[in-house]
């Protein structure tokens, strides 16, 4: 089970941090004191009530006090009342920062309360950015607090929810020296958070030995029976429960939820959390009737407005949430314990109530996304939704095998268009919401110039980071600017849900259905749709005259196959191969084919294909599959019967991009536009362009035979070209948008960790502004409006990048995707310099002798 860490107990902890700032004079000086006092001290007493009346006729005295807005904030967030927590945070900052400027010291009590309510929303992005902010304002104040002390453990917090568990604990570990250096106690939070590490990285005596220490420091302070115990006593039961202590670990579960329901009212995460933890324990212990329960509870427990104490049933996504991430993981409980259940007693009603979970977590994790700023976290919880959206596939799957409804095929097909590209897609239909909901483009407009800005600055502070002696002094003033995009953005959000309260209620992507699919593809196409669910793969094989699916059993042979296959094609000198390479690549292509393409044979056979991977299925060319081994021994790759002699093959993201793509208002006055950059003078080009790329000079070598390869198109059919000095960034930007089609000869730079920064390389120079400094990132792309039909993009791993769950592959192709070009011409390995020229030409001859793309 996924562990969640809140910091409840650092949020009292914040809660008693003086200020330095005096907001009355005299008498009310005195009275905002004794009030504030009083405040807290409700607070420490679990009076949240009393509490917030305290810090209210703060500012009945005083209407401009900050202090009083971050404390009833923090007292909200205890409550569990995010959004209120949040709104009143971002006020008292505005407060702060407009008296007293951007680095005052006080700011990093406020930001380090706002990173954490976005570290819990899983918007793990702008936490950082917010954790990161407070690091510069402690390092420009050299304040020696509690803040300060604490700033390690917040970062390491966001690393653990993001499951990146070695650095999760050198942080907290820094964090706990620091404050071990300072004398500064509250020990407590630095033993629980390196314990809950070392647990994730399986270290499990090193877990148990700072658990406990975490439970005696919590007892010294605030004794036996304290509220802080909770969290300490729920994560430390998990971990006896692994290490087969079941019986202490229940005792420690029922101390946590007594404990809870003491302190807080029915609907709070808290409840919710013991609740969760109870379940987790009844399913280790193969009780999942009673593991549902506890998931039911732990659901009720954070929707404000729903009841029902009916476990087959669930709140709406639109329900007046407490805590959205605690509903999610409470939801994606429930539907396991429903398909344990269905295991056991094979109740079919228990596989209809475990879709519906999952229909109902999916929306959830949509919703949530919707209302993230920042890619990465986009990116995240499509990541952490993905195994929920394959074992809603496998379910709906199993349901049409034993119903034979095809209503069933049906939700399995839309389970599967889910489960591809959601964030490209999400990115498409919410430029189209827009529009359609007559939102204006001035304010769009803006959003936009909003967006591109704060990524501009995004890579200055990654590139920054990049490099041997970051220069902190620039790094503080671009964190500055880009923590204010973010909170522009954010307001800008605001005020559009406002404005248009209808667009709230698009956070469902809609996908294409399969009649609808049917009936969009032409005459002698067939889609196959490719889904993995656990240990097998599903089939769906989509044409005009209906659909099909079918599954098939995955070994690890399969996926051992896929990584040959495409390590070879990336990273294989041909000429030098060996009868042992030829042999690995023979045997993987061949039983790939089998595997993907000779169950659907009858299907599919003197028709042309497009493919729609799904995962590391990606990385493979179908045209370079084998659809029978070689006879005898010799060795000879010409001779191989390749798939792309038996048909014509294109892909896409998903179906539903497909079609989507297929633009009729497509119609640029211009043909075709051809860049052929030059490289020749690289050497001359300062290096502080390329802080992530140190060696670019071995790889921006000069391409010999590009403009050759730009003068044989040109001689082909009409176009422009700009070769050598002329192929800027800046004439692109200028003039790509007029044309039908765009051809790009030139290096790329591809960035795996961070694909928004993968480049196309134009002529250079040493211009520091992003319009024109020669490299094209992908996140600019996104900012572009383009109106081509198709771009072929003849460089080197256009179509490459990092595989994420749930999105695909992370490539160059992407950005051009969402500047609107519906086909790409990309590549999916290093393309040597003349055989691409050759290919390029005959292709484009090909294409006006009438062939298709």
């Amino acid at each position: 089970m996924e562990r969640r860490l809140f910091f409840y107990t650092l949020l009292i902890l914040l809660l008693f941090t003086p200020y330095s700032i005096a907001t009355a004079q005299g008498d009310n000086e005195d009275l905002l004191d004794s009030l504030k006092t009083c405040g807290r001290n409700m607070a420490r007493a679990g009076d949240f009530d009393k509490a917030i009346e305290y810090f209210q006729k703060m500012l009945e005295l005083d209407s401009n006090n900050y202090d009083a807005r971050n404390n009833i904030g923090v007292v909200y967030r205890m409550l569990g009342r995010y959004n209120d927590a949040l709104e009143l945070y971002l006020e008292a900052a505005d407060l702060l920062k407009r008296e007293y400027g951007d680095d005052y010291e006080d700011l990093a009590n406020i930001y380090t309360n706002i990173g954490i309510i976005y570290n819990n929303k899983k918007d793990f992005e702008l936490a950082l950015q917010y954790f990161s902010y407070v690091e510069r304002i402690v390092e420009v104040n050299n304040l020696k607090t509690n803040i300060a002390t604490s700033l390690y453990n917040n970062i390491g917090n966001v690393y653990f929810h993001m499951q990146e568990w070695r650095k999760a604990l050198n942080s907290f570990m820094k964090g706990l020296e620091i404050k071990k250096n300072l004398k500064s106690g509250n020990l407590d939070i630095s033993y629980l958070n390196c314990a809950s590490a070392y647990e994730s990285l399986s270290k499990y005596d090193s877990a148990k030995m700072y658990y406990e220490r975490a439970i005696q420091y919590k007892i010294e302070q605030y004794g036996e029976d304290g509220f802080q115990l909770i969290n300490v006593y729920n994560y430390y039961s998990m971990l006896l429960l692994k290490m087969g202590e079941s019986k202490q670990s229940f005792e420690y579960l029922t101390k946590a939820l007594q404990f809870a329901h003491s302190i807080y009212p029915e609907k709070h995460p808290i409840i919710s959390d013991c609740e969760r933890y109870l379940a987790a324990w009844y399913t280790e212990m193969d009780q999942p009737a009673k593991a549902l329960e506890h998931f039911h509870l732990a659901a009720l427990a954070v929707v404000f407005d729903y009841d029902d104490p009916d476990p087959f049933k669930n709140p709406s996504p639109d329900s007046e949430i407490i805590s959205e991430t605690h509903l999610l993981e409470a939801l994606d409980g429930k539907a396991g314990a429903l398909l344990a259940m269905y295991r056991e007693d094979k109740d079919i009603r228990e596989l209809y109530a475990a879709l519906d979970n999952f229909e109902t977590s999916m929306l959830l994790a949509e919703k949530m996304r919707s209302s993230y700023l920042g890619q990465e976290s986009k990116l995240y919880i499509t990541e952490t939704s993905h195994d929920n959206l394959s074992q809603a596939i496998k379910t709906a799957y199993d349901l049409y095998e034993l119903t034979g409804d095809e209503k069933f095929a049906e939700k399995a097909f839309y389970f599967a268009e889910k489960s591809k590209s959601s964030v490209l897609l999400a990115s498409l239909q919410e430029v189209e919401n827009k529009k359609n909901l007559g939102i204006p483009d001035s304010l769009q407009d803006y959003e936009d110039g909003l967006k591109n800005e704060r990524e501009v600055y995004k890579k200055k502070v990654y590139e920054e980071r990049q490099r041997e002696n970051p220069d902190n002094e620039r790094l503080g003033i671009w964190q500055a600017k880009l923590l204010s995009l973010s909170q522009q953005l954010d307001s800008l959000n605001n005020v559009i849900l406002i404005r248009y309260p209808e667009y709230a209620s698009k956070y469902n992507n809609e996908v294409i259905g399969l009649e609808g699919l049917q009936k969009g593809l032409k005459r002698g196409q067939v889609l196959l749709e490719y889904a993995f669910t656990d240990s097998s793969l599903i089939i769906f094989v989509v044409e005009r005259g209906g659909t099909s699916l079918t599954r098939h059993p995955i070994s690890q042979d399969y996926h051992d196959n896929v990584g040959i296959l495409s390590n070879f094609l990336r990273n294989n000198d041909f000429a030098n191969n060996t009868y042992e390479d030829y042999k690995s690549y023979v045997n993987s292509a061949y039983s790939l084919y089998n595997s993907l393409l000779k169950p659907v044979e009858e299907k599919i056979e003197g028709k042309s294909l497009i493919i729609i991977p799904d995962g590391e299925l990606g990385y493979i060319p179908f045209e370079a599959l084998i659809t029978a081994l070689p006879e005898g021994e010799s060795m000879d790759y010409r001779k191989l019967p390749y798939l792309v002699y038996s048909y014509s093959t294109s892909y896409s993201y998903s179906a539903t991009l497909l079609l989507s793509a297929r633009r009729t208002d497509l119609s640029p006055e211009k043909n075709l536009i051809a860049f052929a950059p030059t490289y020749e003078h690289v050497s001359e080009i300062k290096g502080y362009k390329f802080p992530a790329y140190r060696q670019y000079t071995s790889y921006l070598v000069p391409l010999r035979f590009i403009s050759q390869e730009i003068e044989n198109i040109s001689n082909i059919m009409s176009s422009d070209r700009y070769m050598g000095f002329d192929a800027t960034e800046e004439v692109f930007r200028k003039e790509a948008p007029e044309y039908n089609i765009l051809h790009l000869a030139m290096h790329t730079l591809i960035n795996d960790e961070n694909p928004m920064y993968s480049q196309l390389v134009f002529t250079l120079n040493n211009d520091t502004i992003e319009d024109n400094d020669g490299l094209l990132n992908t996140y600019e792309l996104f900012n572009m409006k383009l109106s081509a039909r198709m771009a072929v993009l003849s460089a080197c791993n256009t179509g490459y990048g990092k595989l994420r769950k749930g999105e695909g592959i992370m490539s160059l192709a992407r950005g051009f995707i969402y500047a609107g070009v519906p086909s790409i011409i990309m590549t999916l390995w290093a393309v040597e310099d003349q055989s691409g020229s050759i290919l390029m030409s005959k292709f484009y001859q090909n294409l006006v002798d009438g062939e298709d793309i």
